[in-house]
């Protein structure tokens, strides 16, 4: 099979570099949150959730680039109908994720929608894992940068 016109110079370099990071940070998510991976995919959905309009909005990216940690009332609660439609799990598999995390302290639960417990950054070992997650993305965005030169 022949590679597609559009495809991107070294795809299959990139691919061996894509694959690395992503298993690295699938076994940094293992190795700081547990072994129940779904658990961590609900939890990344859920903090996701309440942030993603930080990301799109400039005025808020402006207002909060300093560190500050976006108040609790700015981040919208998520339902786990939404949860399991955005990561792809049963409904009952986030609900029983959802509590477990609720039961953690990870998350609360406002008029029925969820919400990671603020500040998130500081919570358990998220700083943690952030740092570690940082430092994958870094290299694998260097390796990807080496790959257009080769």
């Amino acid at each position: 099979m022949q590679l597609a016109a559009e495809a991107p110079r070294n795809i299959r370099l990139k691919g061996i570099v894509v694959c690395d990071g992503l298993l690295r940070l699938c076994r940094l998510a293992t190795d700081i949150y547990g072994k129940d991976f779904d658990r961590f995919v609900v939890y990344l959905a859920v903090i996701s959730a309440g942030t993603s309009h930080f990301q799109r909005d400039p005025e808020l990216r402006a207002l909060y680039a300093d560190d500050t940690a976006l108040p609790s009332e700015m981040r919208p609660g998520i339902s786990r109908r939404a949860i399991a439609d955005s990561v792809g799990l049963p409904r009952e598999t986030v609900r029983r994720k959802i509590a477990a995390l609720i039961a953690q302290g990870h998350v609360v639960e406002e008029d029925g929608l969820v919400k990671a417990r603020a500040p998130v950054v500081e919570q358990g070992r998220n700083l943690e894992f952030l740092l570690a997650a940082l430092n994958v993305f870094g290299r694998t965005a260097a390796e990807l940068r080496r790959a257009d030169k080769e």
